[in-house]
């Protein structure tokens, strides 16, 4: 590929926050409600599910997933290396988020049935690159996240975006348990204050964490300072988080 057709994925819209790698486990910390988006271009298949089992497993981007061996979005995701979206809806979105999870992807397309529309992997498009000599590594990285993002799907009205890659298959119980890596990951501004994935300001919507028989709690902002304990996969001397409040509704 020459420089000229190289791309740049930290381009954004206004309003939206590209995470730093280091900080992108922290996206699932709180274990949120997300929309696993999937799309094969060989044969121009998609689909969407909803996936609340899932766990950050370190700080640099790992999470393990369980995801049913008869579910069809699990014949999209049972390899090594194929790449899906996870999207981070909010509490407005509760009647999708169960629809969603309501019928198969096997005999219905759920974005026409549902009216979701889709979009690239963080609102944006990647930009070219303008560079007339060798790739640096910073350039490399986004390369590679730039063409995993080619060939996904995400979903437009969602928070955050979060690209991510399979890195190994196991078969528990009828699940695939998967181990994921995530690669980028892309959040409306009003979510992230640089160190957190929460609601910023109190006009901000809610989003969701299951608590089983089609209940959801809700993180928000904080109408006052909390002292919360610290992760348990954060640092020695890491500062807390702050100002979220997880409650059910």
């Amino acid at each position: 590929m020459e420089a000229t057709d190289d791309v740049d994925s930290g381009a954004s819209l206004p309003g939206v926050a590209q995470v730093d790698r280091n900080m992108l486990s922290r996206l699932l910390y709180s274990n949120p409600v997300c929309l696993l988006s999937v799309a094969d271009a060989t044969n121009g298949t998609r689909n969407v599910m909803t996936i609340t089992w899932l766990t950050p497993i370190n700080n640099h981007g790992k999470f393990i997933c369980s995801v049913n061996c008869k579910r069809h979005t699990a014949s999209f995701i049972n390899q090594v290396g194929r790449l899906f979206v996870l999207n981070v809806p909010t509490a407005d979105q509760e009647e999708l988020i169960l629809a969603i999870g309501g019928c198969s992807g096997a005999t219905t397309d759920k974005f026409a049935t549902l009216g979701i529309e889709t979009c690239d992997v963080g609102w944006l498009p990647p930009r070219p690159l303008k560079r007339k000599h060798g790739l640096s590594k910073k350039d490399r990285i986004a390369l590679e996240i730039a063409d995993a993002a080619a060939s996904c799907i995400a979903i437009r009205d969602v928070i955050a975006h979060i690209l991510c890659r399979v890195e190994k298959i196991e078969v528990e119980d009828g699940h695939y348990i998967v181990t994921g890596l995530q690669l980028a990951g892309f959040v409306k501004a009003s979510y992230w204050n640089g160190k957190n994935f929460a609601p910023t300001s109190a006009d901000a919507a809610p989003y969701l964490t299951f608590l089983g028989s089609k209940s959801f709690g809700k993180y928000m902002k904080s109408t006052k300072e909390t002292n919360l304990p610290r992760h348990p996969l954060e640092g020695k001397g890491a500062r807390d988080a702050r100002n979220v409040r997880h409650e059910k509704p």
